[in-house]
This record gives C-alpha cells, structure tokens and sequence, in this order.
C-alpha cells in the first residue's frame, strides 16, 4: 500500500513539475529522498545540492536504498550502510562493483575513479522488488 501512495505522489510531483518529496519505506519509516532532474534549456542536470564531492553514504533498509540515486563528482567514495534487519548487497550492473552480503550494521564502500556517466546497481535478492539505485559521476569542477 506504501508502495502504490508513494508512486502517485511521485506521479503527481512529476506532473506538476516537482522537485522532490520526502516519502517514508513501510517497513521502518526512514524518510527517502526522492530527486526529480531540473531541466536546463533540453539538457537534464542534477539538482547542485546533489553534487558532491569527498565521501557521501547511501543507507540500505529493507528493500530499498536511500538516496535511491545520487550524483557524485569523480573520486568520490560512497559508502553503503545497512540499516535493515535482512541481509542486502550492492551489485553494480556492469560488473565493476560487487559487495559480499551484507548483514545488520555492515558497510560497503567504492570510489568512484570512473570516467562520468551512470553506474546502476542492485541487491540481487531483492531486485525483483525494486531495490535499484545509480550513481551518477560527474566530471571535478
């Protein structure tokens, strides 16, 4: 039920032009970032509060991730936290990163020494239910 209120709120905020909402996961009430691109006469570019450089962590809770999707400058680390009470992992799409299964309390981290574009990732027991989020690298101003 979360779920479906969730996604017509993020349908409405995308329909009338939103820039975000703060919506909560059922299963612990942790508030998630929700981030709509900002258009910049045809080209989409990341909210300026979502470029970041140093470190920045991504919570895991059970079934999703929070910030879903996070825009980081190159060289930047990312740590992924768990904060569920089921065992997660992050597993990049194409292959380049890969976390061991991740219990209550664990971490993960990768620098992100990539050339700029997207990097999606996953939990493999949980994909099927939605638990999916990028990094998107941006080049060092």
């Amino acid at each position: 039920m979360y779920r479906i209120r969730a996604l017509l709120l993020l349908g409405l905020l995308a329909a009338c032009g939103g820039q975000g909402a703060v919506v909560s996961p059922a299963s612990t009430g942790a508030p998630v970032q929700v981030v709509t691109a900002v258009s910049t006469g045809g080209v989409s570019a990341p909210p300026p509060e979502l470029v970041r450089s140093g470190a920045t962590v991504v919570e895991l809770g059970d079934h999703w991730y929070a910030p879903a999707q996070i825009h980081v400058t190159v060289g930047t680390k990312v740590t992924w936290k768990q904060v569920g009470a089921q065992e997660h992992d992050v597993v990049s799409e194409s292959g380049l990163f890969r976390s061991p299964t991740l219990g209550p309390g664990g971490t993960y981290s990768y620098t992100f020494d990539v050339a700029p574009g997207t990097y999606r990732y996953f939990c493999v027991p949980h994909h099927g239910d939605g638990m999916i989020g990028a990094v998107t690298v941006v080049p060092r101003r």
